[in-house]
């Protein structure tokens, strides 16, 4: 850059803003991991990037996923997304953001897991 002037490289700033995203996210999905340990009936598939992990549930009833999501809204407020908005072939899957905030995340937890319906 110019003297007197200050110019950050694109390179160099990105790891400064990427850091605590990961390590949010990853925090997250040990908190994940960790409360599922709570719930055997449910599981989730690994993680193969991206920001969204992907929580297995029981099918109950028929109900479908986009039914459970619109459910766990209404009674618990925590916003998941149904697997057929991520081309799942079946129900039975619903999926998270791992960037929310971590107290959040935990919280948003703590109200579905124990409202999704074991087999």
């Amino acid at each position: 850059g110019q003297p007197g002037t200050s110019h950050t490289c694109p390179g160099r700033a990105a790891p400064a803003r990427r850091d605590p995203v990961l390590k949010r996210a990853f925090e997250n999905l040990k908190c994940l991991d960790e409360l599922l340990k709570e719930h055997p009936h449910l599981s989730r598939l690994p993680v193969e990037g991206g920001w969204s992990v992907i929580v297995r549930r029981p099918v109950i009833h028929g109900a479908d996923d986009q039914a459970c999501a619109l459910r766990l809204l209404e009674e618990t407020s925590p916003l998941v997304h149904p697997g057929a908005f991520f081309d799942l072939p079946r129900d039975g899957y619903l999926v998270l953001s791992l960037l929310t905030p971590s107290e959040i995340f935990r919280e948003g937890l703590s109200r579905i897991l124990p409202r999704l319906p074991v087999d």
